[in-house]
């Protein structure tokens, strides 16, 4: 049974936050470890306040993710065989480039399969005491004028890399079960049935999450 149109927003609205979040621990890693530019060269209240416009927006986006982790869970618990066949259709088959596939096999056969995958991330998201702590902690060292690490911890990164892949894989269209297979099979025409079903933006979502994990060293 395919995710309803509720389920799939809740997908879409929770892959989007985590994909912002990774993204700002890019630019928040980059500007911690550069420490307080010179007052000859950047006014220091502008640079803060912007320092911590970033930091408000990570704060926002933790609690977000932490707090409806759980969510995306439940949706892919009731639809885990169905995603699972799908999961085994992108393993096997050929929508996905031959190294996407590689690494997808790799991080599939470490994390035991779709259920797995689903359950642990929810589980690693839930907890953001730690990052919102941290978060804070780095913060006070840039007021000070000192550089800080500017990270999030690798097994949230991790973890969020795999909600990532997840919420990919649920929303792969139209190519659940038996559909991969013969879809695979037919080589052009899974291509042509994902692209008409809007699938590529899944494809592209999967894509991303194995290039944050390899990014991350997950």
């Amino acid at each position: 049974m395919p995710l309803t149109l509720a389920e799939a927003s809740i997908v879409i609205e929770l892959t989007s936050t985590t994909s912002r979040l990774l993204q700002l621990d890019e630019v928040w890693t980059a500007t911690a470890a550069l420490g307080r530019p010179s007052e000859d060269y950047v006014d220091q209240g502008e640079w803060i306040g912007q320092v911590e416009a970033l930091v408000d927006e990570m704060r926002g986006l933790l609690t977000e993710v932490g707090s409806h982790s759980g969510i995306l869970a439940s949706v892919a618990e009731a639809h885990a065989d169905e995603a699972e066949e799908t999961l085994n259709g992108l393993l096997w088959g050929d929508l996905l480039s031959p190294e996407d596939r590689s690494t997808l096999r790799w991080w599939s056969g470490r994390h035991g399969g779709f259920p797995a995958m689903a359950t642990t991330s929810a589980s690693v998201l839930a907890d953001v005491d730690e990052e919102l702590a941290a978060l804070g902690r780095q913060l006070e060292l840039l007021r000070s004028g000192e550089a800080a690490t500017g990270d999030l911890t690798k097994k949230f990164r991790c973890g969020a890399a795999q909600q990532l892949l997840v919420g990919g894989v649920l929303l792969v269209p139209g190519v659940a079960g038996g559909g991969v297979a013969l879809g695979l099979a037919a080589g052009v025409a899974a291509g042509a049935m994902v692209a008409s079903t809007g699938g590529l933006g899944a494809l592209v979502l999967i894509g991303g999450a194995l290039w944050w994990a390899k990014r991350h060293h997950c």
